[in-house]
């Protein structure tokens, strides 16, 4: 899935359970969502999996410079678009950044970081 923020385009994959609680997984610099995809296979049964790749990584465009918080404001509006009120956020290095700065700027929406 795709939606256009701040003039980028911003990509994600959804796994697993609609109806079930949702897992964002985000990735470290230099790769994408599919670093995630051996865990993402033995958890989808479970949980709702939400796969981002953050600005400049995979299919998300970075034209223009960013930084962390541009990166948490991009997941805000993945969540807004995925109907997810609350979600646990499962970050590794680039990735646990900016999962540290969406539970800064909304800290209702995280239920639990996961730190790597």
């Amino acid at each position: 899935m795709k939606l256009e923020r701040q003039g980028e385009t911003i990509a994600w994959e959804a796994r697993g359970d609609p109806g079930a609680p949702c897992l964002v997984l985000l990735h470290n610099l230099l790769t994408d969502r599919t670093v995630w995809d051996g865990v993402a296979e033995r958890l989808a049964p479970g949980l709702r999996l939400l796969l981002v790749d953050l600005r400049g990584h995979g299919e998300s465009s970075a034209r223009a410079p960013f930084d962390v918080a541009a990166l948490a404001g991009d997941l805000l509006a993945i969540l807004d678009a995925e109907g997810v009120a609350t979600a646990e956020v499962a970050g590794v290095s680039l990735g646990a950044a900016v999962a540290v700065e969406l539970a800064r700027q909304a800290p209702a929406r995280v239920r639990r970081l996961v730190l790597l």
